[in-house]
């Protein structure tokens, strides 16, 4: 009866707009969904242009192998990247950090936030910045959370607007998701987990119209298809099934070092007073001095995932870059470089899926899958607790690969995953950056 109520509430929340303020309404989603989209490609565009003047190639195309960039350029671009990212941070950024998809989860609270476009701008240059000097930082986060801020401008030209702040700032994030991912599916659910909190399925168009109007003015762009294309994969035999809880019990393993070891950095720099515009100099000396042995770490991450994906690393070396890329990450982080954990998740658990398939494969040869197929199904195990939105990391490990057999896999793989996480009492990167901010009893 409760559930009966909440929904005619719903319902008259909705249409208390009048005829005119629905199509308004509907043509906003549309147009969020295009300028979010165009705002995807060009930050897309302006951190590849850097990539190839400072590394002479795109760190995610690999049209230049990574191991053939000169050792001294790839310890000096990400240090004196970071000194300029830092002065940057210190000198323009309000509260002295980049901006980024936790900023946008406060919608629903009491607290001042602040959705200045000027703001997500200069958050944007410090995030365009540091993934083109080569910090080892995911692409969608900047993305996600300037797809909010551009929602939420048109929040301001709807009379009686006061209930659609979270709607408006959803369609921006999931036009985010899609067009940064080419994943209109996945953008709905992960606006619909990070931001709305509550299903309302009166502005589910709407943001159905927004990731869908993403997608289609990105595949105009990049082209159709997966951003990860593979020869069609299967799934072998239902005796697999245990093997697929086991890779959940190690994914959420990596996913608890990871989540722990992203707060660290930024409690050693805290706890030793370590200067704001100092410490993204002092991280990019460190990825520096990874990537040398492991270059698949700078950057995104997705020529790394690639390799991985295509079976084209030995065990020894993803086992490594596994280690490097969560201390990469998490000391770019720390020290304040721009950008997200969303990509740098799906590269650990790429690999680490990938490293599974191989002992798989060498053990169970009568029905195991191919190693791909695990490396895409630790994909999104790993991803999923870390980010709190497991329904659009399961989507996700479809539509990048277009693998539709991976789904009931990765359905047992993350449920596992997210349950041992949840049991440590962890929560997701955002909510913890939102509790370190002293915001989450606000939410």
């Amino acid at each position: 009866m409760k559930s009966l109520k909440n929904i005619f509430h719903q319902k008259r929340i909705f249409f208390n707009f009048n005829n005119n303020t629905n199509v308004l309404i509907i043509i906003f989603s549309i147009l969020i969904g295009i300028l979010v989209s165009i705002f995807a490609i060009l930050f897309r565009i302006c951190f590849e242009i850097l990539q190839i003047v400072f590394y002479s190639t795109s760190l995610d195309k690999g049209s230049t192998k990574l191991e053939d960039i000169p050792w001294l350029i790839i310890l000096l671009v990400p240090t004196l990247g970071g000194l300029v990212i830092g002065i940057l941070v210190y000198n323009l950024m309000p509260l002295k950090r980049s901006t980024g998809i936790a900023d946008l989860m406060t919608i629903n609270s009491d607290s001042n936030n602040d959705y200045s476009i000027i703001t997500a701008l200069k958050g944007a240059l410090i995030n365009t910045l540091s993934i083109g000097v080569g910090a080892s930082v995911g692409r969608e986060g900047p993305i996600v959370h300037i797809g909010g801020v551009i929602g939420h401008l048109f929040l301001s030209k709807i009379k009686n607007n006061q209930n659609l702040g979270p709607v408006l700032i959803a369609c921006g994030v999931a036009s985010a998701v899609s067009a940064s991912f080419s994943a209109p599916i996945a953008g709905i659910f992960f606006a619909i987990e990070i931001i709305l909190k509550k299903n309302n399925l009166y502005v589910f168009v709407l943001i159905v119209i927004s990731s869908v109007t993403g997608s289609i003015i990105s595949r105009i762009y990049f082209g159709p298809g997966p951003m990860f294309s593979l020869e069609e994969l299967n799934f072998n035999s239902f005796s697999e099934i245990p093997l697929f809880i086991i890779l959940g019990i190690f994914c959420s393993i990596i996913a608890i070092v990871f989540i722990k070891s992203l707060f660290l950095f930024e409690s050693l720099y805290n706890k030793n007073n370590v200067p704001i515009w100092f410490r993204p100099a002092i991280g990019g000396f460190i990825v520096g001095i990874i990537a040398i042995f492991a270059p698949e770490i700078l950057g995104v991450g997705y020529y790394g995932t690639n390799l991985a994906l295509t079976s084209s690393i030995p065990f020894w070396f993803c086992m490594f870059l596994i280690i490097a890329k969560v201390g990469a990450t998490s000391i770019c982080l720390g020290s304040r470089f721009g950008g997200g954990v969303f990509s740098p998740s799906i590269f650990i658990g790429a690999m680490l899926g990938g490293c599974y398939g191989i002992i798989v494969n060498i053990y169970f040869p009568e029905f195991a899958s191919p190693i791909a197929f695990y490396t895409i199904i630790g994909m999104g195990a790993v991803a999923a607790p870390i980010l709190g939105a497991p329904i659009s990391t399961i989507i996700i490990s479809f539509e990048l690969t277009g693998q539709y057999e991976v789904i009931i896999a990765s359905i047992i793989t993350v449920s596992i995953s997210c349950l041992i996480y949840k049991k440590t009492k962890l929560e997701s990167f955002f909510k913890i950056q939102l509790y370190k901010r002293n915001q989450t009893e606000k939410l």
